[in-house]
This record gives structure tokens, C-alpha cells and sequence, in this order.
């Protein structure tokens, strides 16, 4: 269902990466200054958007609950 990469660009969060996405990637979301992103990765690489926090709580809920 998901899996975890390890550091993002040299910080020390973490990147959730789900198995839900396209031919070339899955869906991210990552936790940077206390605010929440997500991305599904693309041939070029993944554009980060900014969630709620609410959203960004959800999703490692229900990937917790797997």
C-alpha cells in the first residue's frame, strides 16, 4: 500500500510514498516547516501542491490502519 523512501532533499523528513498513482510514479506526501504537501510523480519528476493538515492526517491514518 505504501512505502517509506527515507530522507527528501536532505532534510529530515520523511516521504510517504503510496502505491496509488500513474505509470510513473505514486502519490507523495511529505511534512516540511509544519506544512503539508503532496505530489504524484510525472515523467519530468512531481510538482509539490500544499494540503491541509487535515488531508495530510488522514492519509498516514488510513495508511496506518493497513
Amino acid at each position: 500500500m505504501f512505502r517509506i523512501c527515507g530522507t527528501y532533499a536532505g532534510n529530515n523528513k520523511l516521504k510517504i510514498m503510496f502505491e496509488i498513482g500513474n505509470t510513473y510514479g505514486g502519490l507523495e506526501i511529505k511534512e516540511e516547516n509544519n506544512r503539508y504537501y503532496w505530489t504524484v510523480e510525472g515523467i519530468g519528476g512531481g510538482d509539490w501542491h500544499e494540503i491541509p493538515k487535515s488531508l495530510y492526517v488522514e492519509l498516514v491514518k488510513h495508511r496506518d490502519s493497513n
